[in-house]
C-alpha cells in the first residue's frame, strides 16, 4: 500500500493530501504548524471541508497576538497548551520532521498529520 502512496502524492498536491487525511479520519477540529504557502493552502482547504482549525502555529510568529485570512497566530511555544488528543497537521514539506521533534520537546502529546508520517 505504500507504493499507491507514493504515486498519490506525486500526482496530488501536499495541501489536498493532508486535508485529504484530516478528512479519511473525519475529524471536526485540528491545529496546523506552519504559515508558510503550504499552511495557507491547508486552511483555505481545511475551510472547504469545514474543518474547525482550534489553533495555528509557527516558529516565527512573536509572542503577542497576530493574524492570518482572519485567524489568529500563535508562537510555537504556545504548542504545548494542545490538548492531548489533538491532531497537529504540519504544513512543511521540507521539515516536517524536524517541526514534529520541535513540538514534542514542547511537550505537545497529540498525534501529528504530516507528509513524513503519511509514506
Amino acid at each position: 500500500m505504500m507504493w499507491l502512496n507514493k504515486v498519490l502524492r506525486f500526482f496530488s498536491s501536499p495541501d489536498k493530501i493532508l486535508v485529504n487525511e484530516a478528512v479519511s479520519l473525519n475529524l471536526n477540529e485540528v491545529a496546523v504548524f506552519g504559515c508558510g504557502d503550504l499552511g495557507l493552502a491547508i486552511v483555505q482547504r481545511l475551510d472547504e471541508a469545514q474543518i474547525k482549525i482550534s489553533s495555528w502555529f509557527d516558529s516565527s510568529i512573536p509572542e503577542g497576538e497576530h493574524r492570518l485570512l482572519g485567524k489568529p497566530i500563535k508562537p510555537a511555544s504556545e504548542v504545548v497548551n494542545m490538548d492531548s488528543a489533538a491532531f497537529l497537521i504540519i504544513a512543511s514539506e521540507a521539515y516536517a520532521e524536524e517541526i514534529m521533534q520541535q513540538c514534542r520537546n514542547r511537550g505537545f502529546e497529540g498525534r501529528f498529520i504530516s507528509l513524513e508520517t503519511w509514506l
